[in-house]
């Protein structure tokens, strides 16, 4: 499948978005169903996953040092659309399993991270609660703590209360993790 990723401009891809958001509320997708959920932060780069010109999957990095100084997040609000989970990306457990055709944007958000100042990228997961997406990043938190051993692209950082959710902070440690490319 021949995918591309582009950084999101409000006067280009304002309307791709939108329609996405509406399908991922109709996939059931709460964390991005409008453009007001997808809590885009002032500091961000959204990179968005374009399959025959519709968006198919997007997420974007954020300025993360109010939790930890010289820190970026990365993952953050990552959606895929239902047709296209599992499509896409290399087949082996940890991060790219999990990040899915996400996988994909992992340089984009390093360099945009890195351009703004970035010393250290993150990422968070549930350690639990409510809902379906508490539930996903619950799973994929327990995903992620059984591999981790196994794929040298992540380490555990830290447990923490991270917008009044306790959740688990993830290391990236490499720019590229489908081809584990670019230590960081």
């Amino acid at each position: 499948m021949n995918y591309t990723i582009e950084l999101y401009d409000e006067s280009k891809h304002y309307a791709d978005l939108l329609r996405f958001t509406e399908q991922a509320a109709m996939d059931g997708i709460d964390n991005n169903s409008s453009i007001k959920k997808l809590s885009l932060k002032e500091e961000s780069g959204m990179f968005l996953t374009y399959y025959n010109d519709i968006i198919v999957s997007l997420c974007h990095t954020h300025d993360f040092s109010n939790y930890y100084p010289g820190a970026w997040r990365v993952y953050a609000r990552t959606a895929t659309l239902t047709e296209f989970r599992g499509f896409g990306f290399p087949r082996r457990i940890g991060q790219v399993c999990c990040a899915g055709l996400n996988s994909h944007t992992v340089p984009f958000q390093v360099d945009y991270a890195k351009k703004h100042g970035a010393e250290l990228l993150l990422w968070t997961t549930n350690i639990s609660g409510e809902g379906l997406g508490f539930l996903g990043s619950a799973k994929l938190d327990r995903h992620l703590k059984k591999y981790e051993c196994k794929d040298p692209t992540y380490e555990y950082y830290d447990e923490k209360e991270i917008y009044g959710v306790k959740q688990t902070v993830w290391k990236l440690n490499y720019r590229d993790i489908i081809n584990i490319e670019g230590k960081i």
